[in-house]
């Protein structure tokens, strides 16, 4: 520990030394950070971009609060509702949930700066804007602080394939690409391991053909997508009778809701790399290529900028985030992340000190949407070969509750691009391995049944992301603690974690069918040991007079304390079933649509969750009236 805190100084040290012109040392606001003062002294000039941090709401009393806490309720689908209340285990609205004040917004704006990316979570907005109208935005009464927008190379991490030559041939190798148009199908071909064409390989690595067997496709599971932009035009994306399903689309970059590219606007690689992704989920053309979770539905976020020196950016990001929880997304598939700044003034080690899952913008978001429900997949990233042994993580793969995916080669062995833990806090880093070398991925440059493949950590991203699809759609009422917790004790050596390959590789078959008894304990998984909880659906769903619901208590020798409670999507108590002990074994209990006062409770979606300890099972259901 105390070593921990020798480098953790240090890394501050580092910071501290950045050099930092005087004029603008003299200049700066109280609320400027350093970084921001360094961002402004750049002999680059014209606009920065920066974060303008909210001391409120703009809120001035509690009744306005609960009036607008109502109006953050009724805008949220009942979907999100019931993704969170799986882990918030008070209201499933708070106060994260209160959109950022337009007065507040106004008043930066009048400055003369331009508004990029609003926040409710983090209560600010990222704006371009110039040193002189940051130090008057840094004057104004509602201003907390002022941070710089980092701007991050994306050459390092995540790198995918790039588009065909106009020869139609290159090597393949990491990074690259080789097409290949496969044979047809038979006429009448039986739905086999022949109907998966190139992809039988990269998913029956990971049981994924064997959950499809047990008729798990991925129906009913909302992926939220945040990539560097996604076409749909390719034939795995259009065969007869089995389009992608695209729920919601939006370019975070342009304002619009085109993911695709676009003339005058758009690089000609711009959305090669979510294209890739997206078709190692949803592509579906049988005898040629399957994908993990072809049946599932989609939201598409194009938050990346990709042209040659051009920064990412993490508002574009936070921003898909925050977009993803407010449309019920169950998962979130993002192969990208950040490791270096756009700046060579800090220090390898200081950057590494940052990777503590609590520090970049990125991660701390990737933690929010954990906590409200999401399951976040992210790439470790492709500088695993590289010679520095202090930065082989990178935001948000050091999320607590993050799911990180290494890549692997076919026969499941550790690629030797994939970056490795611990991270800054020495937490194991990834949690499982994928196939990323050599994946099969559709054509960018050509409409038609042509796939070709490509290498890296974005690729095993995706391809986890379906499998967390299945096991979500097998084990609706798991949330991201659970679903890690399933992950992490069915790959291939849950006993001996290591730095390396996490907890082993990807076994998706066993992972869906693992009960987990994982509760959320700040940032890691507790089990209690042997006690497991189970619940059915409530019969009947919906119901107008009286509903059963049958649980049960197992892996305990003797009683066992339980509760068994009914809440509105507000998380406020409408009912107690049960709160007392119960033996191991099955049990029965019934709701008669009234609140514990006798009052009917009205129309609509509730939650029924069973709790013991530290362990706790929920469902919904839906009362007539």
């Amino acid at each position: 520990m105390l070593r921990l805190r020798i480098l953790a100084v240090a890394a501050l040290a580092c910071l501290a030394l950045v050099p930092v012109p005087s004029r603008i040392l003299a200049a700066a606001p109280a609320p400027f950070s350093a970084r921001l003062q360094e961002a402004a002294g750049r002999p680059r000039g014209g606009e920065i971009h920066a974060w303008v941090y909210f001391r409120d709401k703009g809120l001035a009393t509690p009744a306005e609060r609960a009036e607008a806490l109502r109006r953050a309720e009724s805008e949220l689908p009942d979907r999100t509702l019931w993704r969170r209340a799986k882990i918030m285990t008070g209201p499933v609205v708070d106060d994260m949930d209160l959109p950022v004040s337009g007065r507040h917004v106004r008043e930066v704006r009048a400055t003369g700066a331009r508004q990029r990316q609003v926040s409710r979570w983090f209560n600010s907005m990222s704006v371009s804007a110039t040193p002189a109208q940051l130090r008057a935005i840094a004057a104004l009464p509602c201003v907390d602080r002022l941070d710089v927008v980092e701007s991050y190379r994306r050459g390092d991490v995540a790198e995918g394939a790039p588009d065909i030559p106009a020869n139609g041939w290159s090597p393949v190798g990491p990074g690259a690409f080789s097409p290949v148009r496969p044979a047809a199908p038979a006429a009448g071909a039986v739905i086999d391991s022949t109907q998966y064409g190139v992809t039988w390989k990269q998913l029956n690595l990971h049981q994924i053909p064997k959950l499809h067997d047990a008729g798990f496709h991925g129906e009913g599971v909302l992926i939220c997508m945040l990539d560097s932009g996604f076409r749909t035009t390719h034939s795995a994306f259009n065969y007869p009778g089995h389009v992608l399903q695209v729920a919601h689309s939006r370019d975070f970059i342009h304002g619009d809701t085109v993911v695709a590219n676009e003339a005058g606007q758009d690089s000609a690689g711009q959305d090669s790399h979510g294209t890739y992704c997206l078709s190692l989920i949803g592509g579906y053309y049988p005898g040629r290529y399957l994908g993990a979770a072809y049946n599932a539905r989609f939201i598409l976020g194009k938050t990346e900028w990709v042209p040659t020196e051009t920064p990412i950016e993490e508002d574009h990001w936070l921003a898909g985030v925050e977009w993803a929880d407010s449309l019920g997304a169950d998962l979130i598939s993002s192969s990208l992340g950040y490791s270096t700044y756009d700046t060579t003034s800090i220090p390898p080690l200081a950057i590494y000190a940052q990777m503590d899952g609590r520090t970049r913008v990125s991660s701390r978001a990737a933690n929010y949407a954990a906590a409200r429900g999401i399951v976040c997949i992210t790439a470790m990233g492709n500088d695993g070969g590289a010679i520095y042994p202090s930065n082989k993580v990178i935001a948000p793969a050091d999320g607590f509750n993050v799911v990180s995916a290494g890549a692997t080669d076919s026969l499941g062995v550790r690629s030797s691009y994939s970056c490795f833990g611990p991270t800054w806090d020495r937490r194991i880093k990834p949690e499982v391995m994928a196939r990323g070398t050599r994946d099969w991925v559709v054509s960018v440059s050509s409409d038609l049944s042509y796939f070709g493949t490509g290498s890296g950590t974005s690729f095993a991203t995706p391809i986890t992301a379906g499998a967390v699809a299945l096991v979500l759609q097998k084990n609706p009422g798991y949330n991201p603690l659970q679903v890690l917790d399933a992950l992490r004790q069915t790959a291939s050596h849950p006993a001996s974690p290591d730095t390396v390959t996490g907890y082993g590789l990807l076994r998706a078959y066993d992972a869906a069918s693992f009960v987990s008894t994982s509760v959320d304990s700040g940032g890691g998984v507790r089990n209690l040991p042997g006690l497991s909880l189970a619940m059915s659906q409530n019969q009947p769903n919906p119901f107008r007079g009286n509903t059963r619901i049958d649980y049960s208590v197992s892996g305990v020798a003797g009683e066992q304390r339980v509760r068994l409670r009914v809440f509105d999507p507000a998380g406020r108590l409408v009912a107690t079933l049960k709160d007392g002990d119960a033996a191991p074994g099955t049990h029965q209990a019934a709701w008669d649509g009234r609140h514990a006062d006798g009052r009917p409770a009205g129309t609509g979606l509730y939650f029924y969750r069973l709790e013991s300890g530290t362990l706790s099972v929920t469902r919904r259901l839906v009362l007539f009236r």
